[in-house]
């Protein structure tokens, strides 16, 4: 998926990145700061909801999802 689309899908999908940089933080500060999975697993699962949402709101508002595709070198 490319995120975008409306500007509530769009917003929930920064709010995702944001997500998904504390969590790759947390990781990287596991052992430092000593706290538990439980926290990694639920920024996660808070990232995947964001972006549930996020499609649901392109849905809701009747906009089509746009896949994004790979493309080697002289496709």
């Amino acid at each position: 998926m490319v995120p975008d689309g409306s500007e509530e899908a769009t917003s929930l999908h920064i709010c995702r990145t944001v997500v998904r940089r504390l969590e790759r933080l947390a990781v990287s500060l596991r052992t430092e700061l000593g706290f538990e999975g439980t926290i990694l697993a639920y920024l996660n699962r808070l990232s995947s909801l964001l972006f549930m949402m996020a499609l649901a709101s392109n849905r809701r508002l009747g906009i089509t999802e746009r896949i994004w595709r790979f493309r080697k070198e002289g496709d």
